[in-house]
């Protein structure tokens, strides 16, 4: 089949499963190094296609405590997504700029996993000072377990591999090896968010996003990116498991009590979640075959893009500015975001509806 390739969006309508009407107030709590770059992709998209208003901050792609850096917009208006990077989760400033129905979640990595991805990250790709006084070797992630306080820099904001998950979710760090306030504060973060996503069981999580949110199947549709390559061996003995158990209490407890959580919400799905899984998945098989080609800018011939009805989706076919969408990266998805809602004319219709 010959295809035209088009840079326009494409006008449809959400495809919705019967009896509930899709969240539009959506709040992501995106987090350090777990994969929310997917999930923030899919609130993008979702956000492009229905017009809503999302939340940016002004500047370096991150929100700080307060939110005082997001990017002012008309008094009559009101903001619909918020998923950008936060620093420090503060419900409270994050409701004084969205509204009281939105729905609020965040997504959670393995912890030992999550720290091993900081590491190499933040010490090889973007070669954080603190990070590069560690000599370069083999062993040199052990060497940061084992001295981590000789190399963490004083203020917490700066470090990316101290407990990060649960700093960037609100937890002081003065309590990071507190067992007791750690699980006074995962009580508390319990009520301050409607669901948690995890990150070992993705399309499980995205499935349970869509039912949460009353969103389609194509909603959710993804493409696999930014993905390294280069697996990194970590042997730890058995004293650096314990200090890094120590070290990191906080993530560690998060994690469980995230995981266990998830695990009780999965339990609640109707009977069939499971193929709904299997339906998605073999859609996103789809999806990597067609978008591989279909965002490029020229004329192909291209695989099917056509989606059969399922007992959770209705017939769709999918657009190559879908694909494009997809395949954004982070920041040029927010630089695109600002500028279309610096327009006049798009606050104006905004405000007529």
């Amino acid at each position: 089949m010959i295809v035209y390739l088009t840079r326009k969006r494409p006008e449809f309508r959400p495809l919705t499963q019967t009896g509930c009407y899709p969240h539009h107030k959506v709040a992501f709590i995106k987090i350090h190094k777990v994969g929310g770059t997917s999930v923030q992709n899919v609130i993008q998209r979702f956000g492009e296609t229905n017009r809503l208003l999302a939340a940016v901050p002004n500047k370096r792609n991150v929100f700080g405590k307060e939110m005082k850096n997001v990017v002012k917009i008309p008094e009559k208006l009101s903001f619909d997504l918020v998923y950008s990077h936060m620093q420090y989760f503060n419900r409270s400033a994050v409701e004084r700029i969205m509204p009281q129905t939105s729905v609020y979640f965040t997504i959670v990595r393995e912890p030992l996993r999550q720290l091993i991805s900081s590491f190499y990250y933040y010490k090889h790709v973007w070669r954080f000072a603190y990070l590069n006084k560690i000599p370069k070797d083999d062993k040199e992630f052990v060497d940061y377990l084992l001295h981590a306080d000789k190399y963490e820099p004083s203020d917490v904001r700066d470090s990316y591999t101290n407990n990060r998950m649960s700093y960037d979710l609100g937890l002081a760090e003065a309590d990071f090896r507190n067992k007791t306030a750690i699980e006074r504060w995962l009580r508390k973060l319990d009520t301050e968010l409607d669901f948690v996503l995890i990150t070992e069981r993705f399309n499980e999580s995205l499935v349970m996003l869509r039912r949460r949110l009353c969103w389609s199947l194509r909603d959710i549709l993804y493409v696999i990116k930014n993905v390294n390559h280069r697996k990194r061996k970590v042997h730890l003995s058995p004293k650096v498991l314990t200090v890094y158990r120590n070290r990191y209490m906080a993530d560690i407890m998060l994690y469980n009590y995230s995981y266990a959580r998830f695990q009780r919400d999965i339990q609640r799905q109707s009977p069939d979640f499971q193929d709904e899984v299997s339906v998605f998945e073999k859609m996103l098989n789809q999806v990597a075959d067609y978008c591989s080609l279909a965002y490029k800018p020229k004329i192909l011939l291209l695989p099917n893009s056509r989606f059969d009805k399922t007992p959770f989706s209705p017939e769709f076919e999918l657009t190559p500015w879908e694909c494009e969408m997809m395949y954004l990266s982070e920041l040029e998805f927010a630089k695109r975001t600002r500028k279309k809602q610096e327009g006049v004319a798009f606050l104006d219709e905004l405000a007529r509806h």
